[in-house]
């Protein structure tokens, strides 16, 4: 949805079923909600811990997804690509996951709902230069304690427009977290139950590090061409 000075809206519901996504193979295909193929998924949202006998990755998904844009050029009827100007996006992304699991399966966990929201807001100084400040977190499962991280991030965005779309990014970002977000970290159910992955690869952290905070710090340099 479009409107004079209101800015844009955009809303996006999803929904997924998955079956036996132990089976789908791990190995490059479609990414979807921030995972790759039917095994990322049964991992990331259904409780795959290796172990068909307690879950072999089979339910459903309804995702509901936003994001509202808005500038101050717009706000004043000015045309688009006046500067200075600002910009403002707010966005969030909600996902409802809903296990089918095996009979005898020690998994307690059924139902897990999650939600990720933020916004950033941009300040255009010039043609090839401008400031972001962004915040974010994410609930990792909105029944249990412990389960979100947060960030918060400053950028630099320097644009040549030598060809087409020449940028490059300095940023930082100071990541906040939860009791539960740890390297390698598993699920702990509300009656004490869990012990599988939080998400899929999470095995690959070295054993040294499992269990410890993340990183609290990051800085990142990135630079991209478009055309």
């Amino acid at each position: 949805m479009s409107l004079p000075y209101a800015g844009h809206l955009w809303i996006s519901p999803s929904y997924i079923s998955l079956q036996n996504g132990w089976a789908l193979g791990g190995y490059g295909g479609t990414e979807v909600m921030h995972a790759q193929n039917g095994l990322g998924l049964a991992a990331n949202y259904f409780q795959w811990n290796g172990d068909v006998p307690s879950s072999t990755g089979t339910g459903s998904m309804f995702n509901l997804g936003f994001l509202y844009e808005n500038t101050l050029a717009n706000v004043l009827g000015v045309a688009p690509g006046r500067v200075p100007d600002i910009r403002l996006s707010i966005f969030g992304l909600l996902a409802d996951s809903s296990l089918e699991l095996p009979e005898k399966s020690t998994i307690t966990l059924k139902n897990v709902k999650q939600l990720k929201y933020g916004a950033d807001l941009t300040y255009q100084a010039l043609n090839w230069f401008s400031v972001m400040l962004r915040g974010d977190t994410v609930n990792y499962d909105l029944d249990i304690p412990g389960y979100i991280f947060s960030a918060i991030t400053g950028r630099l965005t320097f644009c040549s427009h030598y060809l087409s779309g020449e940028r490059i990014y300095l940023q930082y970002s100071r990541y906040i977290y939860g009791d539960k977000m740890l390297l390698a970290g598993l699920w702990q159910t509300k009656d004490g139950g869990g012990g599988w992955p939080l998400v899929a690869g999470a095995g690959a952290t070295q054993e040294q590090y499992a269990g410890q905070k993340p990183d609290a710090n990051v800085i990142k340099l990135q630079a991209e061409i478009a055309f």
